[in-house]
């Protein structure tokens, strides 16, 4: 991002002079305090407001000087107030309260952060069910379709094959050839003139075109009727894993749907409480300004 304008004029050199004096402080306290009382102290000072945090710092460092550190750690000994960091007590409670208020402030963010991640995983989930109900119907209504037309086609050889009509047609068929036969033979040895001698030789080819028709055609429409059959089986299958698969998926968007609800619930209560404990912080980090001013004002 771009980097803030700077300061001009009169606000410069008071910017200038607030961080100058800040720096300055903290090298004095720096100076003047052990390590263990540095921690501390960085734990007590606000978080922002650069005066008050070099005012405080100005006023450690001047009461520093005065005394040695023996000299603080047997004064807070003789009030009965001292602790392990080297602050009176009341100041190491100020930093206990706002280390644990920092932790719980952290804990809500981490919480109210996962439930949001839950939140669009499921407004993601239930868009993908919506699609995916969508496809299942489309594929139901393409499967029915085909179904229908299918059964549509097959039913004038399905109804043959029921009345039995092709099997009994090809019979009646070659026993009346038969008898044409009889009787064209019968003509042939009478002496017929010439043009009829083709006669037997057309016979012979209605009658090996009815046998094929027997033969060949009847186990053909056995093996599309099976065919069918199959296809009917396998069709019915599928329609079912696609109608199971649509109820899965209708199942799944009420649950998905009270998913985001309690997503969306705890969202705004850990926003919530996260907002009442920076007020809570704010509160304790004011107090603790004061016993910090009043501590080094009482070692003066």
């Amino acid at each position: 991002p771009p980097a803030a304008p700077a300061p001009s004029g009169r606000r410069l050199v008071d910017h200038n002079l607030e961080e100058s004096g800040t720096r300055r402080a903290a090298a004095r306290v720096s100076a003047a305090l052990p390590p263990e009382q540095l921690r501390a102290l960085a734990a007590m000072l606000p978080t922002r407001d650069g005066p008050e945090r070099a005012r405080l710092l100005n006023a450690v460092a001047s009461a520093a000087a005065m005394s040695s550190s023996d000299a603080l750690v047997g004064s807070a000994e003789a009030t009965n107030t001292s602790n392990a960091g080297g602050l009176p007590q009341e100041s190491q409670q100020c930093v206990d309260e706002k280390r644990r208020l920092t932790s719980e402030i952290v804990a809500a963010r981490s919480r109210a952060r996962d439930a949001r991640t839950a939140r669009i995983m499921n407004i993601k989930r239930l868009e993908s069910l919506d699609r995916w109900k969508a496809t299942v119907q489309t594929r139901k209504d393409g499967m029915l379709s085909c179904k229908n037309a299918t059964a549509e086609a097959y039913k004038p050889l399905k109804a043959i094959d029921a009345k039995g009509s092709y099997s009994a047609g090809i019979a009646n068929a070659l026993t009346q050839l038969s008898g044409v036969e009889a009787d064209v033979n019968a003509y042939m040895a009478g002496n017929p003139p010439p043009v009829a001698s083709g006669l037997p030789l057309v016979l012979a080819r209605i009658k090996k075109t009815l046998t094929s028709l027997r033969d060949e055609v009847q186990p053909k429409v056995q093996e599309y009727l099976t065919l069918y059959a199959d296809f009917e089986k396998q069709g019915e299958a599928l329609f079912l894993r696609l109608d199971k698969s649509g109820s899965m998926f209708d199942a799944l968007v009420p649950t998905t749907q009270d998913a985001i609800k309690s997503a969306n619930t705890t969202v705004a209560d850990e926003e919530k409480k996260e907002s009442d404990l920076m007020t809570e912080r704010t509160s304790v980090e004011t107090r603790c300004e004061r016993v910090l001013t009043g501590a080094t004002a009482t070692n003066r």
